[in-house]
């Protein structure tokens, strides 16, 4: 499995997208041969959605992360924090399609569940997931001309983050939440909605450096790169903040030791369906 999921990203290093699509599939053949569900299928299959995300072939990008997201809600269970990713990335994808009602629907999906989990408690989870929900669905508002929405929900994240992080933690996600709804809320919807495709671009680069190691420069968004001439040239710190907010679910990255990487195995495979270099293959 690993030496097929390591070939198709060769491959796809090499612009050879036919190469990388075979090997991406085989190896989710191999996956499908163990115990079901099981994280390393989750996760084969998010990575072939993304992979057709990224060429534009969205209908089978959305086949793709439709079967992940079910097989996650499965493994984990449907009021999981760690399978809010995975309403992000299917939200941005419907957002692409400009299916809106459904890519609000993903994302306040996310963000139910982890206002409703310990994250509320414990804030400092998965901090950045939250907040990249709040953030796309102000862009779905921002799309749809719904401004008092966008502005809405920026301000909701804004008072949030705060009371985490702290005044400079604020600051920054304001500047973050509201560099595209300002234009919005100042009559300059043009800039805005470029503002917000240059965001969703940022956030899409991201998204492929997780999953394929390697960004895809035409199909999917198709704009990648092109800052909107309006922007400063600080905004561009701004991708760091999607870097770590598509990592995989924890499920995947556990060390073989912990309580949680043992419940998880004995839930999701048996010992022998999966080669043992798979776990190391997830650690960060």
């Amino acid at each position: 499995m690993m030496e097929n999921r390591k070939a198709g990203e060769k491959s796809l290093r090499k612009g050879d997208y036919t190469k990388a699509e075979e090997s991406f599939l085989a190896a989710l053949r191999e996956a499908e041969t163990a115990h079901q569900p099981n994280a390393y299928t989750i996760h084969q299959l998010k990575t072939i959605g993304v992979f057709f995300f990224a060429l534009g072939r969205l209908p089978e990008a959305e086949n793709y992360l439709s079967r992940a997201l079910t097989q996650e809600r499965l493994l984990l269970g449907a009021e999981s924090l760690e399978i809010c990713s995975s309403l992000n990335l299917i939200g941005l994808l419907y957002h692409v399609m400009q299916d809106y009602s459904r890519a609000e629907s993903a994302y306040r999906e996310a963000l139910e569940i982890q206002e409703k989990a310990a994250f509320a408690k414990v804030p400092k989870a998965n901090t950045k997931i939250y907040h990249m929900s709040l953030h796309h669905l102000a862009m779905v508002y921002c799309f749809q001309r719904r401004i008092d929405d966008a502005l809405e929900v920026c301000r909701q994240a804004s008072d949030r983050i705060g009371n985490i992080t702290g005044p400079g933690g604020r600051n920054l996600a304001i500047d973050f939440q509201n560099i595209a709804v300002n234009c919005c809320a100042e009559g300059h919807e043009t800039e805005a909605l470029e503002t917000c495709q240059w965001m969703l671009d940022l956030c899409f680069q991201e998204l492929q450096r997780e999953f394929l190691k390697h960004v895809i420069g035409e199909g999917g968004l198709g704009r990648i790169g092109f800052k909107p001439s309006h922007l400063p040239s600080e905004t561009d710190a701004l991708a760091n903040l999607y870097r770590e907010a598509w990592r995989p679910a924890p499920i995947y990255r556990q060390d073989k030791g912990s309580s949680r990487s043992k419940r998880a195995a004995k839930e999701s495979s048996k010992p022998s369906d999966l080669p043992a270099e798979h776990e190391d293959y997830w650690r960060p």
